[in-house]
């Protein structure tokens, strides 16, 4: 199979309780713009499901996917396989909102599939969608000494003022955008 690019979506469901989307909206005032919701994401659904939407779901999108993710991410998948991943600026992140406050974030994920295997695609796919005591693919920034050809590159005197690479059980504010 000849496979050039992959295009998934990470979602995340939550509850809110019972609060006002005008409260939501507010929070999420900084980055986030409260608009309608894209046509493409009725076309294809029922009737119900479609007036459901339209009538009781706030869609809110972030502007700028970028000052949030790192442009050098990747996925670790199983058996210690990276790929690299982007998030594209214009399509990036989403939260859908209903009038209940159930949500869901959905952030769009790309592959780009020159050279990796469509197994290896299906994989990340998987992964990244799943929601049970299995392994994810972690999203992460790639330390330098995880890319051989980039460490080898890099001379005795500035690899030793590197620091190493948090564990993965540290804390967040340890690890987030940290390589």
């Amino acid at each position: 199979m000849d496979v050039r690019q992959l295009h998934t979506r990470f979602l995340w469901p939550f509850l809110l309780g019972d609060r006002a989307v005008d409260d939501v909206a507010r929070e999420l005032a900084n980055g986030w713009r409260h608009e309608s919701l894209p046509r493409l994401y009725s076309d294809e659904l029922l009737k119900q499901a479609r007036d459901f939407i339209d009538h009781d779901v706030a869609y809110f999108k972030y502007e700028d996917a970028r000052s949030v993710f790192p442009q050098r991410l990747s996925a670790v998948l199983s058996d210690g396989v990276i790929v690299p991943v982007k998030i594209p600026p214009r399509a990036g992140i989403e939260l859908f909102v209903t009038g209940e406050g159930v949500g869901i974030l959905s952030i769009m994920l790309t592959v780009s599939a020159e050279d990796i295997p469509a197994a290896v695609l299906l994989d990340f796919n998987y992964r990244v969608g799943r929601k049970s005591n299995a392994l994810p693919a972690m999203l992460h920034v790639m330390h330098p000494s995880e890319d051989d050809a980039r460490w080898s590159s890099i001379e005795e005197a500035a690899r030793a003022k590197i620091r190493p690479a948090p564990s993965d059980d540290a804390p967040p504010s340890e690890r987030i955008g940290i390589p």
